[in-house]
């Protein structure tokens, strides 16, 4: 699944450290032996979802007096038709690799507030970003909606780049982009009554996973996709009700701050052995966050389900481990190590699903 744009995250428990750190028998390093699992999803009737495949795309051109500067191709897109009018949202598909990134929106209200029709693109580069906006309601746009719900976008637009200057909005006429192009969504068909893998092509679970739990319950995890390592401080706890997990450190550059890890309700540990087991409801978990309903509703934006036919939605991870023969108190040299943009842990994308789409919910 291409489009994952948003799904995946477990509610996170902050653990009851009760349990005596120095007599635990979690204390030590693990090296991962086995692993099963991931995002699922089941329906109870055939149809196409919105996995996020495209075909086309739309392109910003970014354009000087001098001639043309730059272009970006954006394929990951969003449509959104209500009582207030029409939306558009393109932009570049993620990569931490890149060296920058273009977002486009096209905001066409009902007729009674057309002065506020607008359309803007962010270009974000690694030093600065650059504003291009066209406020004059003259841009040319198309939405066509197949039988299985698939949109398909043509947009022609010129926008101008805008800067502030002593307090003022300037738009420079020298320098602009033309956004143009056609791009298309191509449904997924899913058939009912099966579980469908809902994981992204740059998520899943570590090829190599060895977990290092101090005494101060402090430690260190590394997790290796295809060959490369990330490696990351932790903080791990254990709960009253039999909850195991780790929460990552230095995510967002602070070192003291700690969030966003699995949270393990079924685990098994002996002296030399540790299986872990994860099993989440994620609708139980919407809908008690926002009353019922609002999983389907979620599906419905994130993947175009048809609303009545989500039957259930659900993680499931199980990890074996062994204790290994060194077992010393560790603290990682790196922080939140990504090498390309395949190197994304299961773990850490489950850790922000509710996060995620409640921060998407609050936006529309």
């Amino acid at each position: 699944m291409k489009k994952l744009s948003f799904i995946l995250s477990l509610l996170l428990v902050i653990g009851c450290e009760e349990e005596d750190g120095e007599k635990s028998a979690f204390v030590g390093s693990w090296t991962m032996t086995e692993s099963s699992g991931g995002i699922y999803m089941m329906v109870n009737k055939a149809q196409y979802i919105k996995a996020g495949e495209v075909d086309g795309d739309v392109k910003a051109a970014l354009y000087t007096d001098q001639g043309p500067v730059d272009s970006f191709s954006m394929t990951d897109f969003d449509v959104n038709q209500n009582m207030d009018g029409t939306f558009i949202m393109l932009s570049t598909p993620y990569d931490t690799n890149l060296p920058s990134n273009a977002s486009y929106q096209l905001s066409d209200y009902v007729s009674s507030l057309d002065d506020y029709d607008y359309s803007q693109l962010s270009v974000n580069t690694m030093n600065d970003y650059y504003d291009f906006y066209n406020m004059s309601g003259n841009k040319q746009y198309s939405i066509e909606t197949d039988d299985n719900g698939m949109n398909t976008v043509s947009v022609l637009d010129t926008l101008y780049r805008q800067i502030y200057i002593n307090g003022n909005t300037v738009d420079d006429s020298s320098r602009y982009s033309i956004v143009s192009g056609t791009i298309k969504e191509v449904g997924t068909q899913i058939q009912a009554n099966q579980p469908i893998e809902m994981m992204d092509d740059d998520i899943g679970l570590p090829s190599a996973l060895t977990l290092t739990l101090n005494a101060d319950f402090t430690g260190s995890v590394e997790e290796v996709f295809e060959g490369n390592s990330m490696v990351a401080d932790i903080r791990w706890f254990v709960t009253p009700d039999s909850l195991f997990g780790w929460e990552y450190c230095g995510l967002d550059g602070d070192d003291n701050e700690c969030d966003e890890g699995p949270v393990f309700n079924n685990f098994k540990v002996t002296e030399n052995s540790l299986v872990l087991g994860m099993y989440q409801d994620m609708c139980e978990e919407y809908d008690a966050m926002d009353g019922s309903g609002y999983c389907d509703e979620m599906m419905y934006d994130a993947y175009g389900v048809e609303i009545g036919t989500l039957d259930s939605f659900w993680a499931e991870i199980n990890v074996s481990m062994v204790k290994s023969i060194s077992s010393k108190h560790y603290t990682s040299t790196y922080q939140n190590l990504k090498l390309n943009k395949r190197s994304r842990s299961i773990f850490q994308e489950i850790a922000k699903q509710k996060r995620h789409i409640k921060n998407k919910r609050s936006v529309k």
